[in-house]
C-alpha cells in the first residue's frame, strides 16, 4: 500500500494485535489519507 513495506508486529503464536500495533496502523492510514 502507498509504495510502502511496512511490519507491524503481532505477538506469537497469540493471533491477536496488540494495542500499539493498532495504534501504528491508525497513524500510517491517517498519514496517508485514509479517513473510517
Amino acid at each position: 500500500l502507498f509504495d510502502e513495506r511496512r511490519v507491524f508486529h503481532r505477538p506469537h503464536p497469540s493471533p491477536n494485535t496488540d494495542k500499539g500495533a493498532v495504534e501504528s496502523i491508525r497513524k500510517w492510514l491517517d498519514d496517508n489519507g485514509v479517513k473510517p
